[in-house]
């Protein structure tokens, strides 16, 4: 019988959304959360879904995505505690989503998912 593990799905899952609702739903649906009315608000326009499509893919990106979602992340906070008081609530969210998601990037899920769906077994120290 085989053993199955919905880990590594779990975790791409979260992953992909986590991307899409930073670089698409928030930007787009959710803009005044960040800036003014008249502002421009992009995260990643091209670039996000273009990474969450290489997850699903199992494509070798999770590094890249650290890495841009590391910088977004760090310039969130910068707009957490720079900008309004009126955009705090869209900044703590967006924090709270990188934060997610750079911890699923960093998962033994989505290196399972990436490597073909298999978890590897914790080795056990021999006495």
């Amino acid at each position: 019988m085989s053993n199955f593990n919905l880990k590594p799905l779990i975790a791409v899952a979260t992953a992909i959304i986590s991307i899409v609702l930073i670089t698409i739903i928030l930007p787009t649906y959710f803009k005044t959360w960040f800036v003014y009315e008249t502002g421009n608000f992009r995260i990643l326009p091209a670039i996000g879904p273009i990474l969450a499509f290489g997850l699903l893919a199992r494509w070798r990106v999770r590094k890249i995505a650290l890495g841009f979602f590391a910088i977004g992340l760090y310039f969130s906070l910068a707009g957490f505690f720079l900008s309004d008081a009126s955009f705090y609530r869209g900044y703590a969210l967006l924090v709270a989503l990188h934060v997610v998601l750079l911890w699923v990037l960093m998962s033994d899920g989505l290196k399972a998912y990436l490597d073909g769906g298999v978890l590897k077994e914790p080795e056990q120290l021999s006495a």
